[in-house]
């Protein structure tokens, strides 16, 4: 397992809506993923459909993490 941090302030508001943009897509095509999983078009072996789950609860959580971390070190920044 890699763990890393998130740069302590955030990062300007161009890089900080692609990051958003990147994470959205990349979430949105998983999630395309896992519901093909449940129809007929199933691309995947089943046993993946637990594993596609956990990429979409760890992106979301990674997502919400940063955006955390960002949002404090802004109020920090304005408070002084």
């Amino acid at each position: 397992m890699i763990f890393s941090s998130f740069p302590a302030h955030a990062p300007p508001p161009p890089r900080r809506r692609r990051f958003r943009i990147i994470v959205g897509l990349v979430g949105l095509g998983v999630i395309g993923l896992l519901a093909l999983q449940y129809t007929h078009f199933r691309l995947l072996p089943a046993d993946k459909t637990d594993t596609l789950w956990g990429v979409v609860v760890g992106m979301a959580a990674a997502l919400a993490l940063a955006e955390y971390t960002w949002a404090a070190a802004e109020r920090r920044d304005r408070l002084g």
